[in-house]
């Protein structure tokens, strides 16, 4: 007699992968979690997550179809948010890992012409009348532009002429077309300084790149427990944010996470202090990030006597990418005010990328000067905050990311960024955020990284005192 054929339930079968399906997506889940979210939260998403697949798993052993397909439903309805959560938290931590134990500096050389000059290409170089390289700020990677350039043009020994004026330099290249002019780029914004337009009147032949890792090493602490100071940089160039250019934004911020409180002290880009970099001479604080990070926090660490713990670094174009990528934000304005082809109200105003970036730039147009354009940028700082934390940030949150990835760098490690994520979880708590910034008196002095008299503003000791008291009893508050 033949044996009768066992049928196949394909419905509990289905239901079967589905829930392991689940179950590897809800670990993997979990997995990724563990080291943002307090355990307390693991254990009660464990438990839920649990309680859901062994509930879906009784009602699949039912006999009745459509119980059995109730059960497929479910089983499908937590199996997609689950992979998107993932997706959403891979993305989350890959970011964080790009942006953090940053410890490299972008230093970028051009080869310019005049723009009406015949070069194009490199090889055209071989018909040059004449070579410059500014001897101005960092020099450290003059010797290998020059023999990146010989190498490029199959020639040795090439004669270059070192030039310590922008004034010099600006017009050669600029009346004679045949003239070379090789800058560290950080000297762009240098020559706009001094009122030369290289964008406007040069060409760029060729590009070479030098990488110099930092010196700057995070003095780390446990961010949970103990006061630390963040020094964020805001660097006046378009590009990657590991380029290096002068640090026109310049913020301490003074965390104490015991009494979540936050202290900014907001510095004027001019003042006049002591530089590492530069033998000690005064020059303009913004001076210090032509020669890299590394000098700008050991400059104001010297200046004011505290130690800094870490930095942050964004630049043009970081700023421009991330208001863009949520979508515009809100920032208050103190004055109706226009700023190239921008113009904004007394009040709210909703700002794209450019618009929020020409905001937080403009000084002439303003009654205060610098210190309303410092004021204007912790307006947007503001604006960025509020629009993150907002529920908007969901519709934008990938794009978001994406940009922070290649918008922001830190020497901070992405395990303290996720303690702090862990411990803001933990405890929900609302943070006290005060700002202060310190004050000077304009003047024209030398400026050793220019090579001539600049606008400097000389400290106001009695703001920058009152700035270290503030920061010690931030920091030494229980």
């Amino acid at each position: 007699m033949e044996k009768k054929k066992r049928k196949i339930d394909y419905l509990n079968l289905s239901n079967l992968v589905l829930l392991l399906l689940l179950f590897i997506a809800s670990a993997l889940f979990v997995v990724q979690l563990y080291s943002k979210l307090p355990i307390l939260y693991i254990l009660i998403i464990v438990a839920i997550l649990l309680l859901v697949m062994i509930g879906i798993r009784v009602l699949a052993t039912r006999k009745r179809k459509v119980v059995k397909k109730i059960a497929l439903v479910l089983t499908l309805i937590f199996l997609a948010p689950t992979c998107f959560g993932n997706y959403y938290i891979y993305r989350t931590n890959h970011v964080l890992s790009q942006i953090g134990g940053a410890n490299v500096d972008v230093i970028q050389y051009s080869v310019l012409v005049s723009s009406d000059s015949s070069f194009e290409e490199i090889g055209d170089l071989k018909d040059a009348s004449s070579f410059d390289i500014m001897a101005l700020g960092d020099i450290e990677f003059n010797d290998e532009a020059i023999t990146s350039l010989e190498s490029d043009l199959a020639m040795t020994n090439l004669d270059v002429t070192e030039n310590n004026s922008l004034q010099d330099a600006y017009d050669k290249v600029t009346t004679d077309s045949s003239a070379v002019l090789i800058i560290n780029e950080g000297l762009r914004s240098m020559f706009s300084e001094a009122g030369h337009d290289l964008d406007a009147n040069t060409k760029v032949i060729k590009t070479y790149s030098f990488e110099r890792e930092r010196q700057a090493n995070a003095n780390a602490v446990d961010v949970t427990n103990s006061s630390f100071i963040v020094y964020i940089s805001g660097i006046d160039i378009y590009g990657p944010v590991s380029l290096v250019s002068r640090s026109d934004v310049n913020k301490l911020m003074v965390v104490n996470p015991e009494t979540k409180d936050i202290l900014l002290i907001d510095i004027p880009r001019d003042y006049y202090i002591e530089q590492t970099c530069q033998m000690n001479q005064l020059d303009k604080l913004t001076h210090t990030g032509i020669y890299g990070v590394d000098c700008t926090v050991e400059s104001v660490s010297n200046y004011f006597g505290v130690d800094i713990n870490y930095y942050a670094r964004v630049n043009f174009t970081s700023l421009i990418n991330i208001v863009d990528a949520l979508g515009g934000i809100d920032v208050e304005s103190a004055y109706d005010f226009c700023s190239g082809s921008y113009c904004y109200v007394q009040g709210t105003n909703h700002l794209n990328g450019d618009e929020a970036l020409m905001f937080s730039r403009e000084r002439y147009s303003l009654p205060n000067g610098d210190n309303d354009r410092i004021q204007n940028q912790s307006r947007v700082l503001q604006g960025i905050i509020n629009k993150v934390t907002s529920p908007a940030i969901i519709t934008n949150y990938l794009d978001f990311m994406d940009v922070l990835a290649d918008s922001v760098e830190t020497n901070m490690t992405s395990d303290d960024i996720d303690k702090l994520i862990k411990m803001q979880l933990n405890d929900m708590a609302s943070w006290n955020i005060e700002s202060f910034a310190v004050s000077g008196t304009g003047a024209t002095e030398y400026s050793p990284a220019n090579g001539f008299d600049s606008y400097v503003m000389w400290p106001d000791e009695e703001s920058v005192a009152e700035a270290v008291d503030r920061i010690y009893t931030v920091m030494n508050e229980h």
